[in-house]
């Protein structure tokens, strides 16, 4: 199988690498394809030509992913998912694809609210044999506002004041999940874990 995504984030992006990661722990063996678009404006234009190329290369799936709230949420009204959607389904029927053809994965309110849905996994990362942390699950990790700063915070408090990186950190935190039992009280996950298996979490 070749799982194609089309992401808002450059050609190194946390989405990208945490998402390729997910692909192989979730379908072993599937082919992992992507396009990067760059930013949310990009995307909304160009995700139909970015799809095209993917299902034209053979895609078995193609999954359109973006964030809700883009990285310049302090300058900007409250985004809209409907809105969002239908600049991608304009972007799609231009290149003669449908709705039908991919697959919308929009993250609320952005990727990291996966990766603050799990405890285990952050105090296993920020631990270190001579202190240990504690961090507890995030019971309703799609409605925490800002999950980005909500990393952030956690780097400054427990990393001596390493800034989050996600084209880095991203990656590294996602590599320490071992089930989906938290990541089951993310509806956007289930969503995805549901479109690439076909089955339900």
């Amino acid at each position: 199988m070749r799982i194609g995504y089309v992401f808002e984030c450059g050609p190194d992006g946390g989405d990208m690498k945490v998402l390729r990661h997910l692909t192989s722990f979730i379908a072993p063996g599937a082919a992992f394809e992507y396009e990067a678009l760059s930013v949310k404006t990009t995307l909304l234009r160009d995700s139909g030509k970015a799809a095209k190329r993917l299902l034209d290369s053979g895609c078995n799936k193609v999954f359109i992913v973006w964030d809700l709230y883009p990285a310049w949420r302090e300058d900007k009204g409250k985004p809209c998912r409907h809105e969002d959607k239908e600049a991608i389904i304009a972007s799609l029927n231009a290149q003669k694809l449908t709705a039908d053809d991919v697959i919308f994965l929009c993250l609320e309110e952005e990727l990291e609210a996966w990766l603050i849905a799990d405890g285990r996994i952050l105090t296993e990362y920020f631990s270190k044999p001579h202190r240990k942390v504690a961090i507890k699950n995030e019971t309703n990790p799609d409605k925490v506002k800002d999950p980005k700063g909500r990393l952030t915070g956690y780097f400054k408090q427990h990393k001596g004041g390493v800034p989050y990186d996600g084209t880095i950190h991203a990656e590294q935190i996602i590599k320490g999940i071992e089930n989906f039992q938290k990541l089951k009280k993310s509806e956007t996950f289930c969503r995805y874990y549901e479109k690439l298996t076909g089955k339900k979490l």
